[in-house]
């Protein structure tokens, strides 16, 4: 009696094939979960991978099914056609390689191949040269239409930056964002300093935005109505909510402070990331002040309570004392220890 087989299913399809085929994820699903059935096979999992391109191997849930081939938990990988595994001869071979290692096989429901023979391999390579070129075309289509889209000022993706919302197809401005946007930009005008624009937005506005956040917030030039993404620029894309003349403004701070900080003295602080603050649990970050005699102090504080004032622990950490408390409670602990296991 033949052991059954314990099987995955892998199921793709990327952007370019929702944008002109529709989503077939679905299909796919149905198609493998009905001949698992009619061969009495166990299906192990699904791993579907919606969004991604078979053209690379950078994919969440093929990363996963390999890892279970790897843990030898999987006996058959069913695909509905070879294009859903790999657009391209090379990757389609690093995850045969895999594949044969462990002695998983692979079978696509649809097509019909055969890898036992030179003339099947040979018939592989030229499908999946195929499956490249069309991915590649596609690709270019593709580029073409959002091109198109985003020239007529629409938006081809659901992400949304924070000043705006989407209605009609168009970004338009959300007004009780884009005041943060504007009060931003003024502030760090003024201050010239991340850390005290960011303080001045959680006070006023009581949100939480941090570091992070802020920087790419005011560089991006979506901000002046400008869409720019790699090579692609795009004016006029939507409306506004600040000027051009104090966008370039604040960009000129911003260069002047990446520059003093990139020429500022660099430190080494021992302990970094491995001090957490007592109130918020956050991890605290190093500082220094310069002495006489280019003598350098070096210091740790809570990043919560210095920049946004969401945690009270105000007090800065000496290096020097807590190199000291650390040695001297590692030689308790140490001598602790030993007693312990001579005991």
């Amino acid at each position: 009696m033949d052991k059954i087989k314990r099987v995955a299913l892998y199921i793709r399809v990327s952007t370019e094939e929702q944008v002109l085929h529709g989503d077939s994820i679905r299909t796919q699903t149905e198609a493998l979960e009905q001949y698992s059935k009619d061969n009495n096979f166990i299906i192990v999992d699904k791993y579907i991978d919606e969004g991604y391109s078979a053209t690379n191997l950078k994919r969440p849930n093929l990363k996963r099914m390999i890892e279970d081939v790897k843990n030898n938990k999987i006996d058959l990988v069913m695909i509905t056609k070879i294009d859903r595994l790999s657009r391209g001869v090379k990757n389609y071979y690093k995850i045969m390689e895999t594949l044969e290692k462990h002695k998983c096989d692979w079978k696509t429901i649809l097509e019909d191949y055969d890898s036992s023979t030179a003339a099947g391999r040979l018939h592989i390579n030229i499908m999946l040269s195929v499956a490249e070129n069309e991915a590649a075309q596609t690709s270019e289509r593709i580029k073409f239409v959002f091109q198109d889209k985003l020239k007529r000022g629409e938006v081809i993706t659901g992400s949304v930056p924070f000043g705006y919302k989407i209605k009609d197809k168009h970004l338009v401005i959300k007004e009780d964002e884009a005041s943060i946007v504007r009060e931003a930009f003024d502030a760090y005008q003024d201050f010239s300093s991340l850390a005290k624009t960011i303080q001045h937005i959680n006070t006023k506005f009581s949100t939480k935005y941090m570091f992070k956040w802020m920087p790419k917030m005011l560089k991006n030039k979506i901000y002046i109505g400008i869409y720019e993404k790699g090579d692609l620029v795009v004016e006029n894309y939507c409306e506004p909510i600040i000027s051009r003349e104090q966008f370039n403004f604040v960009q000129t701070l911003l260069k002047k402070n990446i520059r003093f900080s990139e020429n500022k003295f660099k430190m080494n602080y021992l302990f970094s990331g491995m001090i957490v603050c007592g109130s918020c649990g956050r991890k605290m970050g190093g500082v220094h002040s310069r002495g006489g005699a280019n003598r350098h102090y070096l210091y740790y504080r809570c990043p919560l309570s210095f920049a946004t004032k969401l945690c009270d622990n105000k007090p800065y950490l000496n290096e020097k004392k807590v190199e000291a408390f650390l040695l001297e409670n590692v030689k308790k602990e140490l001598q602790k220890t030993i007693l312990e296991h001579e005991s």
